[in-house]
């Protein structure tokens, strides 16, 4: 069986939306947009249009996970017109598994990964002390966020 496609005519791109629900919002009802929403539901605006997310959607706004589920549900509508590509504050997240595992976390909080790049950014034992906290997950999950990917409000926001 050989299904046959639309022919693309329209294109709509956007990126670096970073969790922030208004300006992705702002780009949906603009005339640039292929979006649309109908009854709440993101949809593609006709079938001769395609969408693609340059990526960078986390860590700064506090819409990202909803974000995240519209585009998901959105790519799964339209498999063949909606193409995900994933950034950079997309991937980073991936370490989380690796660092937060259970044997990651017998490891000496001397032993975790230290932001090499960011001559500012506190060593895990020296941000636990100072802020008087244990090493647990949640507050491993913190200084990972705020100083090794450059998200210091991604927890608070969930």
């Amino acid at each position: 069986v050989v299904f046959a496609r639309p022919r693309i005519q329209d294109i709509g791109y956007i990126t670096d939306i970073e969790g922030d629900l208004e300006t992705f919002n702002r780009y949906v009802d603009s005339d640039a947009s292929v979006l649309r929403r109908e009854n709440g539901v993101l949809k593609l605006k006709d079938p001769a249009s395609a969408f693609v997310f340059g990526g960078d959607l986390f860590d700064r706004g506090s819409g990202d996970l909803r974000l995240a589920e519209e585009l998901i549900q959105l790519k799964r509508t339209y498999p063949c017109r909606v193409f995900l590509i994933m950034g950079n504050r997309d991937i980073n997240k991936m370490r989380l598994a690796a660092e937060l595992s259970d044997s990651a976390m017998r490891q000496s909080s001397d032993e975790a990964f230290q932001a090499w790049w960011d001559p500012k950014a506190p060593a895990l034992t020296k941000y636990l002390s100072s802020k008087g906290l244990s090493d647990s997950k949640v507050n491993r999950l913190k200084w990972i966020l705020r100083h090794t990917m450059g998200a210091p409000a991604a927890f608070e926001h969930r």
